[in-house]
């Protein structure tokens, strides 16, 4: 489920997201994932994958950042979280992601006005909990965007996202999915205006489950 109105979100205070794509779901490794409407040459493209705790298939031209994947469990009750980026390159089409013989979810984010490395990414993991903790993160320059990322194992939602050190902090993205044994992620993103620790990302899960982490900063361009 998108919950915020794109374009554009967050405000324009350097790096935003130009664009969400549409919430691709399935069974298995052959899961197709369009970048979004509105996508364009220049744009940092990210692409996040939930399935159970096994190896993703990556999406063809993109690059796993370095604190992905993060995983937690085995079999039906587990969750893994994977992301991958690239610079989209003025023509992108859809790619194929996911893990045989599990549930797929996953969704390409369009970055704007991004610098097109990374600037810190982060990661944890948890045992069954319906508690969220995506890990603190230290940005190194001002006006970095920040992702909060977590996947989980059941058809369920995530609210009460909390993180008093982001500006303009919202969740962005909300969806699960019934395929296989079920899983799902959330994102919410805010900005951090001056250099330093995100701190930790908390939010509650609706109902209990294992977790995969992220918290990602882009730096302006």
């Amino acid at each position: 489920m998108l919950l915020t109105a794109l374009p554009f979100w967050p405000p324009k205070r350097g790096p935003f997201i130009a664009a969400i794509g549409t919430v691709a779901k399935g069974f298995g490794n052959a899961v197709s994932v369009s970048p979004p409407a509105g996508a364009q040459a220049g744009d940092l493209l990210l692409c996040i994958v939930g399935t159970e705790n096994g190896g993703i298939t990556a999406p063809s031209g993109y690059s796993e950042l370095s604190n992905s994947p993060q995983g937690n469990g085995v079999f039906a009750t587990s969750t893994r979280l994977g992301v991958f980026s690239k610079v989209h390159s003025g023509s992108e089409s859809a790619v194929t992601v996911g893990l045989f013989g599990s549930h797929t979810i996953a969704v390409i984010i369009a970055i704007r006005n991004a610098n097109t490395t990374i600037n810190v990414n982060t990661g944890s993991n948890s045992g069954s909990s319906t508690s969220v903790s995506c890990p603190t993160a230290t940005t190194t320059v001002d006006g970095c965007l920040v992702l909060a990322v977590v996947a989980f194992s059941v058809a369920t939602t995530v609210g009460s996202w909390a993180n008093a050190n982001l500006a303009d902090f919202d969740e962005i993205l909300d969806d699960n999915t019934t395929d296989d044994d079920d899983g799902g992620f959330a994102i919410a993103a805010g900005y951090k205006l001056i250099a330093g620790a995100t701190g930790a990302t908390t939010a509650t899960l609706g109902s209990s489950s294992t977790q995969g982490r992220m918290t990602i900063g882009i730096a302006p361009a």
